[in-house]
């Protein structure tokens, strides 16, 4: 798994987006402190390195701006018709104005709402893992009998199905009524050279106390 981890560091074999949005799901809140401190200058670079061009989904959007840009432009003369919905939803407005390419750009916000993207946008990026993730990342792997407790010990479950090229069901205690239902990490599509697909390696969850 390190090697593995060696292979993200210098780009040649990224990690899969389900590894990188499992960490930066669980590093998000120390990287919303940090972006806060952060010049214009700063957040540009940290957008480009992202590749964060502008909001995705409605969520990343401050419903006020969204409602009215949505306003401006169902209103302005020979505008298409307006969507299903009194009021329409906000990601039926979102729609609306990315159909007429009229959301914000990273160059038309302002320096707070281009920080909120950064934060919003950063989790759900797919960016190559950067130095200082991957170091995190890296001691979760080294020191697993003690970091498997800790929140970012949680990507390692899809890290290892990554490195071994095989899904991992996790089973988990619950009620008879769900019984069957498991978690699966890992590439579900890969197989072996025989065309049979590999055989999914079992996890048992841990509770933590």
């Amino acid at each position: 798994m390190l090697a593995r981890l060696a292979a993200a560091r210098n780009n040649t074999h990224p990690l899969p987006p389900q590894v990188l949005g499992q960490l930066r799901g669980v590093l998000v809140g120390r990287f919303a402190t940090a972006v806060q401190g952060m010049n214009n200058a700063t957040v540009g670079t940290q957008l480009a390195l992202y590749g964060i061009q502008g909001p995705t989904r409605a969520e990343q959007m401050d419903p006020a701006d969204l409602q009215a840009r949505y306003a401006l432009a169902v209103s302005a003369p020979g505008a298409p018709p307006a969507p299903a919905g009194t009021p329409p939803s906000n990601a039926r407005m979102f729609a609306y104005l990315r159909a007429l390419n009229a959301l914000p750009t990273v160059a038309t916000m302002t320096p707070d709402e281009r920080r909120a993207l950064l934060v919003a946008g950063y989790h759900e990026s797919t960016a190559p893992i950067t130095a200082p993730e991957a170091a995190v990342l890296d001691h979760a792997v080294r020191d697993w009998s003690t970091e498997w407790a800790n929140r970012v010990g949680d990507a390692f479950l899809p890290l290892l199905a990554d490195t071994l090229g095989a899904p991992i069901h996790v089973f988990q205690p619950m009620p008879a009524t769900l019984a069957g239902t498991t978690a699966t990490g890992g590439p579900e599509a890969s197989s072996c050279r025989t065309g049979r697909p590999p055989t999914p390696l079992r996890w048992r969850s841990i509770t933590r106390a």
